[in-house]
C-alpha cells in the first residue's frame, strides 16, 4: 500500500520528506537557523573555549565528532517531520531568558563549564521555541547528545588518580613484589612510578561513557537495558584503568624498566582500553534489540499535502517571528550587563600587594626551598621566608584581581603541585591533605595540610584562600564570593595563602610552629589584602 501511494505521488520516501519540508517546515527551519546563528555569534567566545579545549586536551578531543554524530542521529529521524506540525512554543522564551541568566552567573563566577552548558542548552531550547514540544521529544536524544561536547569532568581527576594508585599498588603487592609508596608515587626494586594526571583514566571514562550512551540508544529500546549498559560503561573503564596501570608497572618491572617506560607506555594503555571496550560492546550485543523503523506515513502527507506553517498560516509565522525577536532581545541583555559590570570592576583600584617585613618573634631570612604553588595568571604574587628559634617558615601569597576565565584563582591546573608531571625530580604529593584547625583573633580556621616532596626535601604546605574579606579553605565558597562581588559590583579580588615548613620524612605535621606564625602574621596579611583589593 505504501509503495502504491509513493508511486501515486511520483516520488519515494525521501521525496515525501523533502516535499513536507519544502511546504510546511521551511519557514520554521529558516527561523531556527537565524536564532542558532545569533546564539553562536553572541556567545562565540564560549563556543570557542569549547573548541580550544577539544584541540588542546586529548581528554576532550572527542568533542570534534559530537556535532556530526548528533546531526547523523537527527537525519536518521528525519521522517518524524511527516508526523509533526510545527508549533512555536511561547514557554521556550522564559527558558532561554533563564539560560541567559545562568550564563551571566557563570561569567561572574568564572566557571567556564556553567557557561558552556548554558549555551548548548540554548541551542536545544531554540528547537523547542521554533518547532514545539513534539519535535523536541521526538529528537530528544540526538539533541541531548550535544551536551557531550562540553569539556567536563576534570574534578574527577584526583579521586581517579587515587583509585588507580590504590589498585596498582595492591595488585603489585599481591604479585609478591615489594612496594614503597608515597602518595601517588611508588617505588619498586627496579624503578619508580608515579600516577600523574594522564594516568587518571578520565579520558577512558569519558570516551566509554559517551560511546556507551550512544550504543544504548541505538541498540536497545528497553530503558532498563539502556541504564544497565550505561552504568557498565562507567564502572568498567574505572576498574580497567587500575588493571592497566598494574599491567604497565609489571611489564616495566619484569623487563628491568626497558619496556612500558616511554611511548610504548601510552600505546599499551590504548590497546588495553580498546580490548576492554571491544569486550564490553561484544557482551552488550547479546541483549541487542532490533529497532524497527516505522514506514513513512504517506497517508498523512496525502491528506495534508501542503498544510500551512504551524497549522495557522501567516498567524503562525508571525508568532514565531515575534518569539524569536523576544528571545534575541532577552539573550542579548546578559552579555551587555556582564560587560557593564566588568567595566565598573576594572575601575576599582587598590594598593600594591605587600607581605609583612617582620613578624613578632620571626625575622626575614633567605629562602630554604625553590618550591612555589603552581598557580598561574595571577595579578601579583609575593613570597617571603621567616625564621625563629624553632626553624624557618615560608609564606606565599598570590592575588587575583578582575577575575576572568583563564585568570581566576580557582581554575583548571591551579594546584599546590603540578599533577601532570612525570618527573621524579618535580614536586609531588606524598600523602592526601589532612585538615588542621588553628585560631587567630578569636576566629577558627580549618586548613588542609599537604605533604609534598621532590625526592630530596619534604615540606608541609598549609594553604587556604582569602575572598570577599574572609578566609576560607573551600573553592566553592571562593566562587560564590566572586559571584556575589560581581552582582553587587564590588571588587572580586581573591588570594591564595600558603605557609610551608620543612619536615623530615615520616615526621608528624608541625602544627605548633605554624599555628604560632599564623596567629602573629595573619592579621597583617588580612589588612594588606584588603588594601590591595581596593573597593
Amino acid at each position: 500500500m505504501s509503495g502504491q501511494l509513493e508511486r501515486s505521488f511520483g516520488f519515494g520516501r525521501n521525496g515525501l520528506v523533502s516535499a513536507t519540508v519544502g511546504s510546511a517546515w521551511m519557514p520554521n527551519l529558516l527561523g531556527l537557523s537565524v536564532l542558532v546563528l545569533f546564539i553562536l555569534t553572541l556567545f562565540h567566545q564560549t563556543f570557542w573555549s569549547m573548541i580550544d579545549k577539544w584541540a588542546t586536551s586529548e581528554t576532550y578531543a572527542h568533542g570534534f565528532v559530537i556535532v556530526p554524530i548528533s546531526a547523523w542521529l537527527i537525519w536518521r529521524r528525519r521522517e518524524v517531520l511527516l508526523d509533526i506540525v510545527p508549533q512555536p512554543a511561547v514557554l521556550a522564551v522564559p527558558v532561554l531568558a533563564v539560560l541567559g541568566l545562568v550564563w551571566v552567573l557563570g561569567e561572574f563566577a568564572a566557571v567556564e563549564a556553567v557557561k558552556q552548558y548554558a549555551v548548548v542548552a540554548m541551542l536545544v531550547t531554540s528547537v523547542w521555541l521554533v518547532a514545539g514540544r513534539q519535535l523536541l521529544r521526538a529528537l530528544g536524544f540526538p539533541l541531548l547528545f550535544l551536551f557531550f561536547a562540553v569539556p567536563f569532568g576534570y574534578f574527577l581527576v584526583p579521586p581517579l588518580m587515587q583509585f588507580t594508585s590504590d589498585c596498582a599498588v595492591a595488585l603489585v603487592r599481591l604479585s609478591g613484589v615489594p612496594v614503597y609508596r608515597e602518595g601517588l608515587t611508588f617505588i619498586l626494586p627496579t624503578g619508580t612510578w608515579s600516577v600523574i594526571e594522564a594516568c587518571s583514566g578520565l579520558r577512558y571514562l569519558i570516551a566509554s561513557f559517551t560511546l556507551g550512551c550512544l550504543y544504548a540508544y541505538l541498540a536497545y529500546r528497553d530503558w532498563l537495558r539502556r541504564a544497565l549498559f550505561i552504568l557498565a560503561s562507567i564502572v568498567v573503564p574505572v576498574i580497567a584503568n587500575g588493571l592497566r596501570a598494574y599491567i604497565i608497572v609489571m611489564i616495566g618491572h619484569l623487563s628491568g624498566m626497558r619496556l612500558a617506560t616511554g611511548v610504548d607506555h601510552i600505546i599499551y594503555g590504548w590497546i588495553f582500553f580498546g580490548l576492554v571496550m571491544l569486550i564490553l560492546f561484544w557482551i552488550g550485543n547479546f541483549w541487542r534489540e532490533e529497532v524497527k523503523q516505522r514506514p513513512a506515513p504517506v497517508e498523512r502527507l496525502r491528506a495534508h499535502p501542503g498544510y500551512a506553517v504551524s497549522g495557522e498560516g501567516g498567524l503562525g509565522l508571525a508568532r514565531m517571528t515575534v518569539l524569536i525577536g523576544l528571545a534575541v532581545s532577552l539573550l542579548a541583555a546578559g552579555p551587555l550587563y556582564a560587560m557593564h559590570v566588568r567595566t565598573m570592576q576594572a575601575g576599582i583600584s587598590g594598593a600594591s600587594l605587600e607581605l609583612p617585613s617582620e613578624v613578632s618573634g620571626w625575622e626575614a631570612a633567605p629562602p630554604f626551598t625553590d618550591w612555589k604553588p603552581h598557580y598561574l595568571q595571577f595579578s601579583d604574587a609575593r613570597r617571603q621566608t621567616y625564621v625563629s628559634p624553632s626553624g624557618p617558615v615560608g609564606l606565599y601569597v598570590a592575588l587575583y584581581r578582575d577575575q576572568r576565565v583563564g585568570s581566576e584563582l580557582i581554575a583548571w591546573g591551579n594546584d599546590i603541585v603540578l599533577s601532570n608531571s612525570a618527573s621524579r625530580a618535580a614536586w609531588y604529593r606524598v600523602a592526601e591533605p589532612r585538615d588542621q584547625t588553628v585560631s587567630f583573633q578569636g576566629r577558627a580556621l580549618t586548613v588542609p595540610v599537604t605533604r609534598i616532596s621532590n625526592g630530596r626535601q619534604y615540606l608541609d604546605v598549609w594553604h587556604w584562600y582569602w575572598a570577599g574579606g574572609q578566609f576560607t579553605a573551600s573553592p566553592i565558597q571562593v566562587k560564590a564570593l566572586a559571584l556575589e562581588a560581581s552582582l553587587l559590583i564590588r571588587s572580586d579580588a581573591a588570594a591564595l595563602i600558603a605557609i610551608y615548613v620543612p619536615v623530615a620524612q615520616g615526621e608528624p605535621a608541625s602544627k605548633t610552629k605554624v599555628a604560632g606564625f599564623i596567629h602573629q602574621a595573619l592579621p597583617v596579611i588580612e589588612h594588606n589584602l584588603s588594601a590591595a583589593a581596593g573597593g
